[in-house]
């Protein structure tokens, strides 16, 4: 990996911000296809990766509010699909090659970085790491692929494994949609691909302790349903469900409860949520995030290409559609940790909208 820092900081002419109606979007390179963001603790800067036209693949890091390039790494490796910032923002963790790399969240210089092969407990060569997040200074929790099977795993900051990894099961479905940590990285969510409750089921794992429960849906998913994605609440106490609709096969309508949410102690799904009326049978809903208080829930949609918002705090509401179709510009949305800003990706740039209040 290259670290091309302060050396690419003039170059803002294709790397600039620009503003209008409380949406401000930050450009990116011509191509580049952006994939997965994070806030800075604070909420001054945030990481975006991408890829390029050619599959070269990039990590940058904005200064905010004005969208200054901090620094920008590039390596043939760089296949995370998250980046993590230290608690204090100090640093950010970036997945390259086997490897798990810190760098400095100012400078963008190469910190540590630590072999995520040479554990002698890792069962199979790392496929990918789907997410990071930190447990303390000291260590980092991650969801990865092992050859055919999806671990939890911690690791230390050192180098060494904080524990045996936790075998999740074949990683089915589209992991890099997921939110699956709560905010303190304490609990992790995963939807299981494993028969007979294949992506009916809701698993939740107690990150410290491993202990882990399973929640059977499939009494409370309509008909022709199956789960696709999720999110955990930034307190823990929920967990947000989407789904896909495969009853187009056979020419039934889309179900009115495509979003619910389940309370992560029960397994009761307590609330569910239609999506607008234009969407269509087969539908899927892709991205669920929320807002730092749980007021918000924001959700993609694959068919309609729609994204949503929902106000969790007036029972029952139609989701606000913030944009729809082709150009929508939908795809791996965040909350700034304030609330404040709902920042979305799509090709050549990133979007920060001002959440409606």
């Amino acid at each position: 990996m290259r670290n091309l820092g302060r050396a690419l900081a003039g170059l803002v002419a294709v790397l600039f911000l620009t503003a209008c109606s409380g949406t401000r979007a930050l450009h990116l390179s011509s191509g580049a296809a952006p994939y997965a963001l994070a806030f800075a603790p604070a909420g001054d800067a945030l990481v975006v990766l991408y890829e390029t036209e050619g599959g070269e693949h990039f990590a940058e890091c904005r200064s905010l509010p004005e969208g200054r390039l901090r620094w920008r790494v590039e390596g043939a490796g760089l296949q995370s699909m998250s980046a993590a910032f230290s608690s204090d923002g100090s640093e950010v963790a970036l997945y390259d090659g086997q490897r798990l790399r810190f760098y400095d969240a100012r400078e963008g210089d190469l910190r540590h970085e630590i072999d995520l092969g040479a554990s002698e407990e890792a069962e199979g060569p790392l496929v990918a790491v789907f997410h990071i997040r930190y447990l303390s200074p000291d260590r980092l929790a991650l969801l990865t692929q092992r050859e055919d099977t999806a671990f939890l795993e911690i690791w230390g900051r050192d180098g060494s494994p904080a524990q045996e990894p936790l075998d999740l099961g074949p990683p089915g479905g589209a992991w890099w949609w997921w939110q699956p940590f709560t905010r303190d990285g304490s609990r992790l969510a995963f939807i299981p691909a494993y028969i007979p409750v294949a992506y009916h089921a809701v698993g939740i794992v107690d990150v410290v302790d491993g202990e882990s429960r399973l929640w059977d849906l499939s009494a409370s998913l309509p008909d022709h349903t199956s789960l696709s994605t999720l999110a955990f609440s930034p307190d823990g106490k929920e967990v947000a469900l989407g789904l896909s609709h495969t009853g187009d096969l056979h020419g039934l309508p889309l179900p009115d409860r495509m979003v619910l949410r389940l309370d992560a102690a029960t397994g009761e799904v307590f609330a569910a949520y239609a999506l607008p009326s234009d969407a269509r049978p087969g539908e899927t809903v892709t991205y669920l995030a929320y807002s730092p208080d749980g007021r918000f829930l924001a959700a993609t949609t694959l068919g309609t290409e729609a994204f949503l918002l929902y106000d969790l705090s007036t029972s029952g509401a139609e989701p606000q559609v913030l944009c729809q179709g082709e150009g929508c510009c939908r795809h791996a949305p965040l909350f700034s940790p304030d609330g404040d800003v709902l920042a979305t990706t799509c090709k050549g740039q990133v979007l920060l909208r001002e959440v409606p209040r």
